[in-house]
């Protein structure tokens, strides 16, 4: 995204008008239009769709990392409590049940 004085411009080069919507395979360049969106995917210098997968493939990997360790700190939080007290007994099955979730997530997802 193209700044210009806290101002969300369009990513093609040459263009300034406020930006509309993002691509949507890589989400992370910012058009104002498809014309702009046509005229940056085959542009002869640095075109977005030499770009846009890998852009995607790099975001992708770091959510992944990001939840993986999320996962890792419900993990953590889960040894902090025993089954042998109240507050235990009544947090750890919330702390399974979310990394539960997570792992069937990361499983169906390939992110």
């Amino acid at each position: 995204m193209n700044k210009t004085n806290n101002i969300a411009q369009c990513d093609w080069k040459e263009c300034s008008n406020l930006i509309k919507f993002s691509c949507s395979v890589c989400k992370d360049v910012q058009y104002c239009s498809k014309e702009c969106q046509k005229l940056d995917w085959n542009t002869p210098i640095n075109p977005h769709k030499k770009i846009c997968k890998s852009l995607k493939l790099k975001k992708e990997a770091y959510e992944r990392k990001l939840i993986e360790e999320l996962r890792q700190n419900y993990m953590t939080e889960l040894s902090n409590y025993s089954d042998q007290n109240l507050v235990g007994r009544l947090v750890r099955p919330t702390l399974e049940s979310i990394i539960s979730d997570i792992d069937i997530f990361l499983e169906k997802e390939i992110i």
